[in-house]
């Protein structure tokens, strides 16, 4: 009896330990991710300058140049004790494949967002950063992936905050981010990507961010995108 008590205890010793072990790693992992982007924001706004938001009762946009070729990025303010959602799709519809996310802010403050895209071994894949933590989302197709590759600089972007800061009201969902297919690249979508692939993408939209908070997304519903 005894000993069967002192194996049990051993066991639930060893699972405390590893629990412990698991979270101190995820911890680390997690502050190094955070440190990582707090010098991220601090070259930002050491570059740029800080942010005249304003009335910080609504969300600030603002659209800022990315090192990377194939990378986006913006400075959004974010006011105080707003749930804010972040959606993220292929396709000109969110039936596709979608990378979502949900944070509360504590306190105002400016959030660095970004999303880049890389080509790995024919695949497209998109990493979406900033609120609510990263998602990652990768094109299904090799063809789908070689077209975007191949005709990059040929693709249309529409980037909120490029004119200059855009203001939000917490009422508003908006699209932060929408890759397209122009009119006259639309032809050789066609020719080099089989349609099973081409299904999602009946209309020019092929990427997509909108965020907003979830109640402004509640109110979408039944309506047009998103």
């Amino acid at each position: 009896m005894n000993l069967r008590l002192f194996s049990s205890t051993r066991a639930i010793d060893l699972l405390l330990l590893l629990a412990c072990i698991v979270g101190f790693f995820l911890l680390i992992s997690e502050q190094s991710h955070l440190s990582q982007r707090q010098l991220l924001y601090k070259g930002i706004t050491s570059r740029y300058g800080e942010m005249d938001v304003g009335d910080e009762t609504d969300f600030v946009v603002k659209y800022v140049p990315s090192n990377s070729p194939h990378g986006f990025s913006w400075r959004v303010f974010c006011p105080a004790n707003l749930q804010v959602q972040r959606e993220a799709w292929s396709g000109a519809t969110n039936s596709s494949s979608e990378a979502n996310a949900l944070f509360t802010n504590s306190s105002s403050k400016e959030i660095y967002h970004s999303v880049s895209f890389e080509f790995l071994e024919g695949y497209c894949q998109a990493n979406v950063s900033g609120m609510g933590g990263s998602t990652t989302h990768k094109f299904g197709s090799v063809q789908l992936g070689l077209f975007l590759e191949s005709h990059w600089t040929e693709l249309k972007f529409e980037l909120l905050g490029s004119d200059g800061p855009v203001r939000i009201s917490s009422e508003q969902t908006v699209p932060l981010f929408n890759m397209q297919i122009p009119d006259s690249l639309r032809d050789t979508f066609e020719r080099e990507v089989d349609e099973v692939f081409r299904e999602d993408f009946q209309e020019n939209s092929l990427f997509q961010i909108w965020f907003g908070t979830p109640a402004a997304f509640a109110g979408q519903n039944g309506e047009t995108n998103p």
